[in-house]
């Protein structure tokens, strides 16, 4: 009957050491568990604030791509705000090309073309005639509308001796654009 008495008197306290592992076991449970999503949280917020940066790199490069490829179109495809702007820069561009050149009687003849199907490109075709006093001179002319801005197409050549002078009759091409301003 002691032996009774004494089992049931320490059923209470077995039950509360019981039922107090239970909850230490839980409590460390859950602390490594917070532990954990502490860690996961940290890492998440580096890896934010490094997409962050990327992304901000990245907008940056698309800026500095799409002003170079604006810089880079308008030097070698020129904006011009209609067709006659066009036409009168050729003429003075050309002319002044054949006077550094040292080229004489130069004729030109310009030929506006259609747009192409996205509106944006345009060409025309160039007629020049001019005489040069040597072959140097004229070679200059050549490297200077091939590879300088603007860009000229050289798409025939036609050379003529005609006394002292090389006459030459070139067919050129040039690509522009139509801007709108305002």
């Amino acid at each position: 009957m002691r032996l009774q008495q004494f089992v049931r008197s320490l059923r209470l306290p077995l039950f509360l050491v019981i039922l107090f592992g239970l909850v230490v076991s839980y409590g460390l449970f859950l602390h490594y568990k917070v532990e954990a999503l502490k860690g996961l949280t940290t890492q998440t917020k580096t890896e934010e604030i490094t997409s962050k940066k990327l992304l901000q790199d990245l907008d940056r490069l698309e800026q500095e791509a799409k002003k170079y490829k604006a810089l880079s179109l308008d030097l070698w495809l020129p904006p011009f705000k209609d067709p006659l702007e066009t036409r009168l820069f050729l003429l003075k561009y050309l002319s002044s090309l054949t006077s550094r050149c040292h080229g004489e009687d130069h004729e030109i003849e310009v030929t506006m073309g259609a747009e192409d199907q996205t509106g944006e490109v345009r060409c025309c075709d160039v007629m020049l005639k001019v005489k040069f006093k040597y072959y140097a001179d004229l070679m200059e002319f050549l490297q200077a509308l091939e590879q300088k801005s603007p860009l000229f197409i050289v798409e025939e050549i036609g050379l003529n001796k005609e006394g002292g002078r090389i006459a030459t009759l070139l067919k050129l091409a040039f690509a522009y654009r139509i801007k709108k301003w305002g």
